[in-house]
């Protein structure tokens, strides 16, 4: 079995030549016309293979109706980030990565001031969080891609580190990363999943209860509120979101993990999305990285000895002031 991965030392000797292939073809860009979607085997994950797919700049999504634990793990070791469309996983290799070194973490002071209500709690309610996650999508007028094969995945993986097929000495783990208010009702969260010293994000939600004021004026106001949102400051649990990373983020430095991948890059301004797309990524301390650039630090990473990540319950405060140092306004 172990002949049929690409190990560490072979990895470095791939990414030596891989910039000089990526210059041949510029990375993909918003206007660009999607390439077709092509089929993924466990054969194409093999030591033999996998540099095919890495170094082909033209395609990035692919499609397997394999949803078995091993291809899940396989994909992930070999730094796909997988969702579900219908009876498919849509295993993708992203042709930029947004990821976040520990030291670049931003946390600010008025984060620190509104963490001071906030418990982070991980793997503590898998259920609270899917739901979360499920309503979160319905209110964006979207369908989640959390499908329920997709959750049996998660379940299959959750609080039990499972060995990798493509390489038996590493190991993969779901987590459930919690925020709660003082009623102890998760507020914030998201499913993610360690391999060795990183964590990738997979999605997440934040509570859009309004707070008791604005649900008043929301009523009073209804006819001239009709499809608008309320902006952040009128939530009642306002940053809720960024203060469950902004912990996250620091509890996993603490924890000894080299680096989080976040996924899809943040998306400036434009025309189409004149807000921007995921900006909250940049805002955090998060950077565009190249998928050569990316799959160098994976490939050290995936490798090493499985990172812990338990938490019973800790004040997110207590995390985001253990290096007040950092951070601005």
């Amino acid at each position: 079995i172990n002949a049929e991965y690409m190990g560490h030392s072979e990895c470095l000797f791939f990414f030596a030549y891989f910039p000089c292939f990526l210059n041949r073809r510029t990375m993909s860009s918003d206007d660009e016309e999607q390439a077709p979607i092509q089929r993924i085997d466990q054969r194409d994950l093999t030591r033999t293979q996998i540099s095919k797919l890495w170094l082909d700049m033209r395609h990035n999504y692919y499609a397997t109706i394999d949803w078995s634990p091993a291809m899940y793990l396989n994909l992930a070791y070999q730094g796909f980030i997988s969702v579900a469309q219908d009876v498919y996983l849509i295993p993708e290799i992203q042709f930029k990565y947004c990821v976040l070194e520990f030291e670049n973490l931003h946390v600010g002071r008025k984060d620190r001031r509104r963490a001071s209500k906030y418990k982070f709690r991980v793997d503590g309610d898998l259920d609270a969080v899917l739901r979360g996650i499920e309503a979160h999508h319905k209110l964006e007028g979207q369908e989640s891609w959390v499908v329920p094969k997709y959750q049996q995945l998660l379940r299959a993986l959750f609080r039990k580190p499972t060995n990798i097929v493509a390489n038996p000495t590493a190991r993969l783990q779901v987590h459930s990363i919690e925020l709660l208010d003082d009623n102890d009702v998760v507020i914030a969260g998201e499913i993610g999943y360690s391999i060795g010293s990183t964590y990738t994000s997979l999605t997440g939600f934040f509570s859009t209860e309004r707070a008791p004021a604005a649900a008043e004026d929301e009523v009073a106001n209804s006819e001239q509120s009709k499809g608008k949102k309320l902006p952040s400051s009128a939530l009642l649990h306002n940053s809720a979101g960024k203060i469950q990373l902004l912990a996250l983020g620091r509890f996993l430095k603490q924890q000894g993990y080299r680096f989080w991948n976040l996924g899809h890059p943040p998306r400036p301004p434009s025309k189409r999305h004149p807000n921007g797309l995921m900006m909250y990524k940049a805002d955090i301390g998060g950077r565009v990285v190249t998928r050569a650039e990316f799959l160098e630090k994976w490939c050290t990473a995936r490798d090493e000895p499985l990172r812990p990540l338990e938490c019973s319950g800790v004040m997110a405060s207590a995390l985001l002031q253990s290096e007040a140092g950092s951070g601005g306004s």
